[in-house]
């Protein structure tokens, strides 16, 4: 449909509506505005968080902390608790007295 049949068809022109005409409109119509449904900030983010994939993140996450927190992670990949550290690593490496200890013969 052309712009010129549209206008036409809804009563108006290029310039827009009159200020007589839309406050008619206005009077018989309503406002232009989308009708709030109470919809609560709660009930968004249950909805949003019913994901499975955001599910499974969060349970990673819990995990990882509950890890963390008992100190199975660090002891898992073979670092010293509180240390940051690993066993025989570059760190052990520098001490010249170290490692003489630690070479045989």
């Amino acid at each position: 449909m052309p712009a010129a049949d549209a206008l036409a068809r809804l009563g108006s022109d290029e310039a827009g509506l009159s200020g007589e005409e839309a406050h008619r409109r206005l009077a018989l119509y309503g406002a232009n505005a989308l009708r709030s449904r109470g919809v609560s900030a709660l009930s968004v983010l249950v909805r949003q968080v019913r994901s499975y994939l955001l599910g499974l993140l969060l349970f990673a996450a819990v995990v990882s902390a509950g890890l963390m927190i008992a100190g199975a992670a660090t002891s898992a990949i073979g670092l010293r608790p509180g240390t940051g550290r690993v066993p025989g690593g570059a760190s052990a490496r520098r001490d010249p007295e170290q490692h003489r200890a630690t070479e045989p013969g």
